[in-house]
């Protein structure tokens, strides 16, 4: 609960915080006093995404946003940055750009729009890219029907910080097939801008060849030509026989 307690001059007015005691008699109890400016309007959103309720305050100067500290006590800080538009008397809380972060739309002498970059401060849309850096070599050799485990990547968003975790792998290598694969990483910021995609080359290579030892080859040729010799002169002591025995008397050597 939020109110407004005014004071006598020279005390201050202030915009206290009411917290329900644990008592659960319906007590109320100020947990933080807010700031001195009146309230026409009051927001309580998540505006930093930390999944604790904060506080918008709308004045006639503009817009101020108290972020709760997480504590049991219900206390919040002022936020560094606030919302200045003259004759503030309106404000809303939407999504206006292509995140999903609560953004703020406040009304006065003219019509505000103010981004938020999910750590509660507002301006400008996003409009940076992640950057994807590869883990590893950019081009990998491996021999087929070998395990490929690949080494991944990283990406960092100058709003959003550390994507890792978001970042979508295409990956069609297939070590039982020779051939040279891509593996391709993506990643979108939270406000939808897409980062360059970074690849890496998978080459998948044949088995290297495996030579004869102990000169096998070698001898195996020499067994033959020694067989192909004694062969030849089988035949040739033959040939001599035959003509020895075939000669007249008396002519034979």
């Amino acid at each position: 609960m939020f109110g407004r307690e005014t004071a006598t001059l020279p005390a201050v007015p202030s915009a206290p915080v009411l917290l329900s005691g644990s008592s659960g008699n319906g007590q109320m109890f100020v947990s933080d006093e807010l700031g001195a400016a009146i309230t026409t309007r009051l927001l309580v959103r998540d505006f930093d995404l930390d999944s604790r309720s904060d506080v918008l305050a709308l004045s006639g100067y503009g817009a101020r946003m108290f972020t709760n500290a997480g504590g049991s006590n219900g206390t919040f800080a002022l936020h560094p940055q606030q919302l200045a538009v003259p004759n503030a008397r309106g404000v809303a809380a939407g999504k206006f750009s292509s995140d999903d972060r609560l953004d703020l739309a406040v009304v006065g002498d003219s019509l505000g729009i103010f981004i938020n970059d999910g750590d509660g401060n507002f301006g400008e849309p996003d409009s940076n890219a992640p950057v994807i850096q590869l883990r590893g070599d950019a081009t990998v050799n491996i021999v087929i029907d070998s395990a490929y485990s690949d080494a991944g990547a990283t990406a960092t968003d100058s709003e959003d910080g550390d994507l890792t975790s978001r970042i979508v792998v295409a990956n069609t290598v297939n070590t039982t097939l020779l051939g040279t694969y891509t593996v391709t990483y993506d990643v979108s910021d939270l406000s939808g801008n897409a980062a360059k995609p970074v690849t890496r080359t998978v080459n998948v290579q044949p088995q290297p060849a495996t030579l004869q030892g102990g000169g096998g080859g070698a001898l195996g040729l020499e067994i033959l030509a020694a067989l192909l010799l004694a062969a030849a002169l089988r035949r040739s002591g033959q040939r001599r026989v035959v003509a020895g025995a075939l000669a007249p008397d008396g002519d034979a050597a």
